[in-house]
């Protein structure tokens, strides 16, 4: 799901390599399926600042702010879900 808002400009997939320092790598289209399945990536225990993160591009904010429902949900399968995948349970609520 993340693809389509990659590719239309929308987000923006950072990589951050070091915990103490802002610097990051702007992942592409190509580059998201190995950024992604990267082992590396998945480490527990990794430093808190260190991996994958998403940001709206000036457009994406755009479409975001001046009626983001319909271009959102345009851009998603019904639902929300990939086709074949179900919502998580939802949590029980005790009372």
């Amino acid at each position: 799901m993340l693809l389509p808002f990659v590719r239309d400009g929308l987000i923006e997939v950072r990589r951050y390599s070091e915990a103490a320092s802002d610097q990051f790598t702007v992942i592409g289209v190509d580059g998201l399926r190995n950024t992604l399945t990267d082992p590396a990536l998945w480490c527990s225990d990794l430093d808190r600042g260190i991996g994958v993160g998403c940001v709206f591009t000036h457009a994406g904010l755009a479409v975001w702010r001046g009626g983001w429902r319909g271009a959102w949900a345009g851009r998603l399968p019904v639902g929300g879900l990939p086709p074949g995948r179900r919502a998580p349970p939802k949590p029980l609520r005790l009372v």
